[in-house]
Formats: C-alpha cells, structure tokens, sequence
C-alpha cells in the first residue's frame, strides 16, 4: 500500500511541473526564448526531484528536444539573446 501511495506522490509531482511548464507554454506572448528557459526549468525541477518517473522524462524530453533543434533555432535563439543584453 505504501509503494502505490510513493508512486502515486511520484506521478503527482511530475504532473505538477509539467502543468506549469505547459501553462507558461500556452502564453500569447510566449516567445523562443522563454520557451527555452521554461524548457530548462522543467528538466531542472524533473531531474532535482529524483524519481525514476522525473529522470525517465527528463531523458525522454532531453533527447527529443535535441532531435528538433536546428542550426536555424540556435541562430534565433542566439539573435534573441543579443537583443536582450
């Protein structure tokens, strides 16, 4: 009983950053570059939390995440970053 209430909690926390990372997603104002650093505060708080559901999906986002990138995404997001500083 005990084992299905920490997978439970497991599942639970996992959803929780998740929404938020998709709540800030779903913005209109949304742009590349805060689409990137949520990306990286989702992976941080996945990987922080320890469980095998959170690192599973950080890995599984990782990869994915790296697979869609192109050369034209890092010539934006490195375009953005200039107009920031």
């Amino acid at each position: 009983m005990t084992n299905n209430i920490q997978h439970i909690d497991s599942v639970v926390q996992v959803l929780k950053v998740v929404k938020l990372t998709l709540q800030v997603l779903s913005r209109r104002d949304s742009n590349l570059l805060r689409v990137e650093a949520t990306l990286k505060f989702m992976l941080k708080k996945l990987k922080a939390q320890k469980t095998d559901l959170g690192i599973d999906l950080d890995n599984a986002m990782s990869t994915r995440t790296c697979r869609r990138r192109s050369m034209l995404s890092g010539i934006m997001l490195h375009l953005q970053n200039a107009q920031v500083t």
